[in-house]
């Protein structure tokens, strides 16, 4: 009987997880298609939350506050058809949240020419009663090989 509840008990902690896995990543796709959107600051910014910080790939100093964040970003997407593409990502959640942690490159055109920068990231999402937002972000350029 005891086995019969331990393997009940996996089957029910099992199914969130898998749901807070799909919320993580949607999460991180909707940032990504916020920054390409083309909308500016604002829709990307807002999906920081009010205590984010953001190491942002671009800067050098820690971004804290939301106007700090909505400032970098309305730098940013300044240059045009910026997108940013994940390659991979890893997910890991908790209670009321979840990281996802990869790869992914930054495009835009300059002087005619695309620019493709690889990063790397960490997002840190809660779950809120406003939706997922952004606690931590953390994007650094990918350093070149060995």
């Amino acid at each position: 009987m005891v086995s019969l509840i331990i393997g009940f008990a996996g089957v029910v902690a099992v199914t969130p997880a898998r749901g807070a896995e799909a919320d993580v990543h949607a999460a991180l796709q909707r940032w990504v298609e916020t920054l390409g959107s083309g909308k500016g600051e604002a829709p990307i910014a807002a999906l920081y939350a009010p205590d984010a910080i953001l190491l942002s790939t671009f800067d050098p100093k820690p971004l804290e506050t939301p106007a700090e964040i909505a400032a970098y970003f309305h730098k940013l997407t300044q240059n045009p058809n910026l997108k940013a593409t994940v390659q991979t990502e890893k997910i890991h959640t908790f209670a009321d949240g979840g990281a996802d942690s990869g790869l992914y490159t930054f495009s835009y055109t300059k002087d005619g020419n695309e620019v493709r920068v690889p990063a790397r990231f960490t997002f840190v999402f809660h779950r809120t009663t406003a939706g997922w937002l952004i606690v931590s972000h953390h994007s650094s350029v990918v350093p070149p090989g060995p």
